[in-house]
């Protein structure tokens, strides 16, 4: 084979787990769903508990627009969003174990912890819309919410980790 189709071939493997390339876009998904929360950068959060002043007011502006937006489309469209997630878990999950295939057993992982990764942003949403939380307080409680999203990522790649090599011994063996 040539080296340029062996190597599309290597990327379109559908051996999840033991393609490199899974793993680099697992690694990317959670650096950027950790970074951003709300569409906020975590160095905006930074910036805006060390500078304080006119940073932390532009700070506390764009939350209140972002959390504004965010909480009027999950009030209107989060049951159906509940839905679709919940559908494609289903999907992902019987595809991948109930018939075997490897592709959507990697899916399927990657989205339960993304639909966790929701339910808590959602939480977190709520949480600041009702206690309205200003000045370092608010920076407190964002740094607290990137630390939750962070270790989800480290678990969701710690447990995808575990399953892959499980997986791979297991086939090894057979």
């Amino acid at each position: 084979m040539e080296p340029a189709l062996s190597l599309l071939a290597e990327i379109l493997s559908a051996d999840s787990f033991l393609n490199v390339w899974y793993w680099i876009f697992l690694a990317v998904i959670w650096a950027h769903l950790s970074h951003y929360t709300l569409g906020i950068g975590h160095h905006d959060v930074l910036q805006a508990k060390r500078a304080g002043g006119e940073f932390m007011a532009d700070f506390e502006a764009v939350v209140e627009i972002k959390l504004r937006r965010g909480l009027e489309a999950l009030r209107d469209y989060g049951t159906l969003l509940v839905g679709i997630m919940a559908f494609f878990l289903s999907v992902f999950s019987v595809t991948g174990f109930l018939f075997g295939f490897e592709l959507m057993q990697a899916v399927a992982i990657l989205w339960f912890f993304i639909c966790i990764y929701g339910m808590i942003t959602w939480r977190f949403m709520s949480k600041l819309e009702a206690d309205a939380p200003k000045g370092q307080e608010l920076s407190k409680r964002f740094s607290r919410h990137q630390n939750a999203k962070q270790l989800i990522g480290f678990l969701s790649l710690l447990f995808t980790a575990f399953y892959g090599v499980a997986r791979a011994t297991l086939n090894y063996q057979l």
